[in-house]
């Protein structure tokens, strides 16, 4: 069962992170933050960087796989279409959108 390696697995999944925001901590990149009174468990490793598709494709001509998991804004999905703000509107949530990246951070 994955539940009982689940505290092995977010260890393994923070000491990652710790790598990269050690490695990392110099470059042009956003890093995700850790706030001291909370714990992360960094389901996910995402960065920003304005030039997002070209970081990937260097990243992917090296053999490491990124993912965009969330490249439209709720707000944009054509299911909010009429619900929501329009396009231009939430200009911070849309440039995050066009610039988030996540890293490869699972514990295997």
């Amino acid at each position: 069962m994955r539940l009982a390696g689940l505290e092995t697995d977010n260890a393994r999944r923070r000491s990652i992170a710790r790598h990269y925001l050690e490695a990392l901590r110099d470059s042009p990149l956003v890093l995700p933050i850790e706030r001291p009174e909370c714990g992360h468990v960094f389901h996910q490793f995402v960065i920003r960087h304005p030039r997002r598709d070209a970081l990937r494709a260097a990243l992917q001509a090296r053999g490491i796989g990124t993912l965009i998991h969330y490249p439209m804004p709720v707000h944009l999905q054509p299911a909010y279409r009429g619900r929501v703000r329009v396009a231009g509107a939430m200009v911070e949530t849309e440039r995050a959108a066009l610039e988030v990246l996540s890293l490869p951070i699972h514990p295997s």
